[in-house]
């Protein structure tokens, strides 16, 4: 039976480390969700490049260009066309698939995955914890403000929203504190195991 796993949360909680590692114990193959758009964006420029004209030297930055070139409507049209496209062409899809941090606000992607057999998982991160992390490594477009004071409040309200939708989306939700990602690892097996003895 194909059984789809996929990995909700918001930024900086682990979905693309932790993806790697359930792939690896499940023996799955492990995909990202900005990366299937980015490779479906690409195909669809080579073919009409004139209605798809972003262009990024760093590809990493390629869904965020997207974003502010075509809007936040068609960003998300797109998501979900390119995961559905990557979906028709699996003839299994079970696999392990890393969402972005505002998969969740994205309706038509996420019914993307439940309309097929599949367990959502949500890493669920301390607000704090979160911004921590976001503050070493740099803090982003999205959330950047006059000041970092500024910066908090903008990510409250990100953080507030998103994770509100997450829990109510998520078929399993991890409660992650501030445990490293192999604390974590081994608390989503555990609960995958308990959710595969409840069925």
């Amino acid at each position: 039976m194909s059984i789809l796993y996929g990995i909700l949360g918001l930024k900086h909680s682990g979905k693309t480390t932790l993806g790697r590692l359930l792939s690896q114990k499940l023996e799955l193959g492990w995909y990202d969700t900005d990366r299937l758009l980015e490779k479906w964006y690409l195909e669809k420029q080579n073919e009409k490049p004139q209605k798809y004209p972003v262009r990024a030297k760093n590809e990493s930055f390629l869904p965020r260009l997207i974003y502010r070139t075509h809007g936040p409507e068609n960003f998300s049209r797109f998501e979900a066309e390119s995961l559905t496209d990557f979906l028709e062409t699996c003839d299994d899809y079970s696999l392990v698939l890393s969402t972005g941090g505002a998969f969740v606000t994205n309706p038509r992607a996420v019914e993307v995955l439940k309309t097929r057999k599949s367990i959502l998982l949500f890493l669920d991160t301390p607000e704090e914890v979160l911004f921590g992390r976001i503050e070493k490594k740099g803090i982003p477009p999205f959330i950047e403000a006059s000041n970092l004071a500024e910066s908090r409040k903008v990510w409250h309200t990100i953080y507030t929203s998103r994770r509100q939708v997450a829990l109510e989306i998520a078929d399993i939700c991890i409660s992650c504190g501030e445990l490293e990602i192999n604390e974590v690892y081994n608390r989503v097996l555990v609960a995958l195991e308990e959710w595969n003895n409840g069925r």
